[in-house]
């Protein structure tokens, strides 16, 4: 679906003029994601251009992948990180919120992945990240897979599914896997708050 600086433009300029609740939810998994209830229908997409636009998802609806570009979409649009992902017969998001990262759309840690990575991997490494800093972080993980990434090209790539296997045969990988449960032992609904005055003045501020 192609996406343009006006496309991203249209919704903060719809939402806060025509849906401003939606844009106010108290529920972090809801707030802007919400219009996937209200405005993108589940049914077999109607695509009446091409390329294809944003705009017709909201016209023609879909089914899980419209729906799920269309909350990717709609989240960026506002600044919200998202992590696209898919599991077996189906598509979903996974998205920023103030407690963590949510899946959403019926998606799961254990089955989703995206890009060859795993959604618990995933939600190990964003939890480790959020309760430690960029270099601690960067110390005791970040080295230790560099290591291992250069082993393991010498030796040649191993599957994905034994990427992150502890063997007595593979120092630095097992090492790297064993730092990174450890790192997860810190983590709690607390590691993700972040306070203190943001760099940008939000609308929600200003108004």
């Amino acid at each position: 679906v192609l996406c343009t600086d006006i496309s991203l433009s249209l919704p903060l300029f719809v939402l806060k003029n025509y849906a401003p609740y939606i844009t106010t939810l108290t529920d972090a998994t809801e707030r802007y994601t919400y219009m996937l209830k209200t405005d993108v229908l589940m049914r077999n997409p109607t695509w009446t251009g091409s390329p294809r636009t944003y705009q017709q998802v909201l016209s023609g609806g879909g089914k899980d992948k419209p729906n799920a570009w269309f909350g990717r979409f709609i989240c960026k649009a506002f600044g919200i990180p998202t992590w696209g992902c898919s599991q077996p017969k189906k598509e979903s998001l996974i998205r920023w919120t103030p407690t963590g990262w949510i899946p959403l759309m019926g998606a799961t840690w254990e089955e989703c992945s995206f890009d060859g990575m795993s959604g618990i991997d995933f939600q190990a490494e964003s939890s480790a990240r959020a309760c430690h800093t960029a270099e601690e972080y960067y110390k005791k993980a970040v080295l230790l897979d560099c290591l291992a990434d250069m082993t393991d090209a010498k030796r040649g790539q191993d599957a994905e599914s034994e990427k992150n296997a502890i063997h007595p045969m593979k120092l630095w990988r097992s090492l790297s896997t064993i730092q990174k449960a450890v790192l997860l032992e810190g983590v709690n609904a607390e590691a993700f708050e972040r306070s203190g005055e943001g760099g940008v003045k939000t609308k929600i501020e200003k108004y």
